[in-house]
């Protein structure tokens, strides 16, 4: 999504995207879905997760931007000493270095998207569980 970038370069830029998730929990997830009941429950954090765990990959613009600001120096570790004028810039190395990093961070992420799937799968009917 856009707003990443400024998720990623911007401090607690959460706050500012309350209009974006309201727009997107009250009226677009539910055309999309085809239901009139309030998603914000169930639904939208099912939505949150990656199209791999069963999701939309629609994060959440209010929520995720602590983690992407905390994890950007991982997406570009060589990119900000090069700022700074401690380096020169080089896109070799920071590719080099994002490959050493990024095994590591997607694991975490496997990790987290799995057990966020298995606990809100548990608040659906049995039913629906076996569909999700």
């Amino acid at each position: 999504m856009e707003w990443q970038y400024v998720h990623r370069t911007v401090s607690d830029a959460g706050k500012v995207f309350d209009g974006v998730e309201e727009a997107i929990a009250t009226e677009f997830l539910p055309s999309l879905f085809g239901i009139e009941d309030d998603i914000t429950c169930k639904y939208r954090k099912l939505a949150e997760l990656p199209v791999r765990h069963g999701g939309l990959s629609l994060t959440n613009p209010t929520t995720n931007s602590k983690e992407c600001y905390k994890s950007s120096p991982l997406y570009c570790p060589h990119v900000l000493p090069a700022l700074r004028g401690r380096v020169q810039y080089s896109s070799v190395d920071n590719l080099e270095r994002q490959c050493e990093v990024m095994p590591e961070y997607w694991s975490r992420m496997e990790a987290a998207y799995k057990a966020k799937f298995m606990s809100e799968v548990d608040q659906f009917p049995q039913d629906t569980q076996r569909t999700l």
